[in-house]
């Protein structure tokens, strides 16, 4: 993992802002970036398949978007490195599903990179 972008961490640098706003809840949204291309993430998708894949966030079930290849895809690799989004960078919306599951998921979606 090369980082993980989380309001809830203490070095994210609007945590007391979120913290006010989302009354110490943080919020259910992960980014983070993994040091690898895109053949690289595309293992981690194929890997999470309990996981729906989908290019916008926001469902009871827990998604994960791929910038660079969705709501990015019209940039340039110049113009999404300026904003942080790199081929390993991916987004994640948290669901309602058993925790045990995502640990699951995710271990295995990272182990497949």
């Amino acid at each position: 993992m090369k980082r993980v972008l989380y309001p809830g961490e203490e070095d994210h640098p609007d945590r007391d802002l979120a913290r006010d706003l989302l009354r110490g809840n943080y919020s259910h949204m992960v980014s983070f970036e993994l040091e690898t291309d895109r053949a690289g993430v595309n293992r981690f998708l194929h890997a999470a398949d309990n996981i729906a894949f989908a290019p916008t966030l926001g469902d009871v079930g827990t998604t994960i978007s791929h910038p660079a290849s969705s709501s990015h895809r019209g940039l340039s690799e110049k113009q999404r490195l300026a904003l942080g989004i790199s081929e390993g960078f991916l987004r994640v919306s948290v669901g309602i599903e058993d925790i045990d599951l995502l640990k699951r998921e995710f271990a295995a979606a990272v182990a497949a990179v």
